[in-house]
């Protein structure tokens, strides 16, 4: 074969490799924006994608390479984004990389093969293109001397990564994009646009009310609802024993839970509850995280704007006033029994800042997701004997549960009777499973805290135990699909519903009552049933729970919760800056 055919025919094959790369990257570009609500969101994203694709393009020299790279990873935060939206009802932020990029992210994904297994593959068949790309495409400009060469090569790579910073910068071309309202902004569509938006909207807002506002009420004194007499602090002090239940909501909120399986005596009332009901909470389907700094610190996290989302990395280091740091105040011990590692998410370093002073996580017990309730319980209650026999001074203790965290599909063969089979008729089999799965598992919770229950209050001390749900599991996304009662309807939005319960061994002890409670409120709760002086914020957070009728951000009396707010950050500067 003559020599100029064969040159013909290799430039003719790297033309229609060319030629594919072209319309695969546009193809990925049309996916990939899909998603997107507005014509202009889809022209910022395909202006930052081509700069981002130019810059890989001078970075590696391979046109192709960095055609189909930018194109890859396009599509890859695309599906990421929508993964996350489907569980967590959050799509996926820039941040996320930097805090969740870890082992302990990739253990939780392990839970879920219905999600690693389609991303390994398409995974794998990304890395085998990129890297024939890599192998077969000749770098550009060989003929060139080296330092015109290397020249060329950083100054189209620095040029890319300018014009890619300018694109997406608030004040730039697309400011319009920028401008919408930061929750607005964030919602289930645009995935793309939500992760660009977030590299600079992902910070934490401290609000800043007027401060004339602050003395529009009285908040150094709350009132409270039986009028009971200041503490008397030479009693013998509670023990304080608290347990966040992972993902766990009464399902009775559910319109087709009727049947008797759907009751459980963790949400019912006995003769030492002293409060209990439902629990309006701030995040849905994940991020317990939320939730425990939301009641450690009486502020809900969405206070802060999407930046809240991160509150154990830029939130706790910053809280001046949390249940455990006024609870220490009063003498008390205060232990964390944690179900992961101590590094998840921050917690050892966030539990410390929240005012604990031991913090005992999964390494110390050989536990794993499927590891009852039951077994955690038990390791609380060695740690409760072996402090309780070390020390006089009142403990408190905090206990998160991890069995119910989903997913929930073990299949029927491996749930005890009677949910061991669909109960429920008028719904689909995935509905079906999910329930069956939540229920079972229930009943393993309802152990183990009838178990801590009976241990704690026969010790002859005073005792609290205090449990609630942190979030609502989203059942893989189909929770969606199933009906909430009329009740907890009228309660506002009932996927931010769960529960809480409060019991004491002590004889006339106060009881409260609220058509549905807040959680930024539950931890004054427990310093009120606790008849312990609650500090200025406690103080002021418990007028609030009263005079609100235990709604928080939704309180009836806008003026009321803006004159506390500003009092609680103007004055108190409860989150310092």
């Amino acid at each position: 074969m003559p020599a100029d055919f064969r040159g013909f025919d290799a430039r003719g094959r790297r033309a229609l490799v060319l030629v594919l790369a072209v319309l695969g990257f546009a193809a990925a570009l049309m996916r990939a924006t899909s998603e997107e609500t507005e014509p202009g969101e889809i022209l910022f994203i395909a202006c930052l994608v081509l700069a981002f694709a130019s810059a890989l393009i001078f970075a590696t020299r391979r046109i192709v390479f960095g055609l189909l790279l930018s194109a890859g990873f396009l599509l890859a935060l695309r599906t990421i984004s929508l993964v996350k939206m489907r569980y967590l009802q959050m799509p996926l932020f820039a941040p996320d990389l930097l805090y969740f990029s870890n082992g302990d992210t990739l253990d939780v994904v392990a839970h879920y093969p219905e999600i690693w297994h389609a991303l390994v593959v398409r995974a794998l068949l990304a890395f085998l293109v990129l890297g024939a790309c890599i192998v077969w495409e000749k770098p550009l400009w060989n003929t060139l001397r080296r330092r015109p060469r290397i020249a060329l090569q950083c100054s189209g790579t620095l040029l890319g990564a300018i014009l890619l910073w300018g694109l997406s910068a608030p004040g730039g071309p697309f400011k319009h994009i920028h401008a919408k309202d930061g929750w607005v902004a964030i919602n289930p569509n645009s995935p793309l646009t939500n992760f660009v938006l977030s590299l600079h909207r992902m910070r934490v807002s401290v609000p800043t009310p007027d401060p004339q506002w602050a003395d529009r009420y009285n908040w150094g004194e709350a009132p409270t609802a039986d009028g009971t007499a200041l503490p008397n602090t030479k009693r013998h002090l509670p023990d304080i024993v608290v347990v966040l239940e992972e993902s766990t909501f009464d399902p009775a909120i559910l319109a087709d839970c009727t049947i008797p399986e759907c009751r459980s005596a963790m949400f019912e009332a006995d003769t030492q509850t002293t409060a209990h009901g439902p629990l309006r909470v701030h995040t849905f389907g994940g991020a317990t995280w939320t939730s425990e700094f939301t009641f450690f610190s009486g502020l809900p996290n969405t206070l802060f704007g999407p930046g809240g989302a991160y509150a154990p990395f830029n939130l706790a280091p910053r809280v001046r006033y949390a249940l455990p740091l006024v609870l220490k105040q009063h003498g008390y011990r205060n232990i964390a029994v944690y179900p992961m590692q101590a590094n998840f998410v921050n917690a050892r370093r966030a539990y410390g800042y929240y005012g604990f002073d031991a913090f005992h996580d999964s390494s110390e017990f050989n536990l794993v997701w499927e590891s009852p309730d039951l077994a955690i319980e038990q390791e609380l209650e060695k740690i409760y004997r072996r402090e309780r026999a070390l020390t006089d001074d009142p403990l408190f203790v905090m206990l998160l549960t991890m069995r119910q965290h989903g997913p929930h599909n073990d299949p029927y063969a491996k749930l005890a009777k009677p949910f061991d089979h669909a109960l429920f008729p008028q719904l689909d089999g995935k509905s079906n499973l999910h329930l069956c799965n939540y229920l079972a598992r229930m009943t393993g919770s309802q152990e183990a805290l009838m178990r801590l229950q009976a241990m704690l209050f026969a010790g002859g001390r005073p005792a609290i135990l205090a449990h609630f749900g942190d979030h609502q599991p989203s059942f893989d996304g189909a929770i969606h699909a199933l009906r909430s009662s009329e009740i907890a309807e009228k309660l506002g939005d009932a996927r931010g519903l769960t529960y809480y319960m409060m019991r004491s061994n002590e004889t006339n002890a106060r009881k409260f009552s609220y058509p549905v409670l807040d959680l930024g409120f539950l931890a004054g709760l427990i310093l009120d049933q606790a008849d312990i002086p609650k500090g200025p914020f406690f103080t002021a957070n418990a007028a609030l729970r009263e005079r609100c009728g235990g709604r928080y951000l939704d309180c009836p009396d806008r003026d009321l919760l803006d004159s506390y707010l500003s009092f609680v950050f103007s004055r108190l500067h409860s989150i310092s800056r």
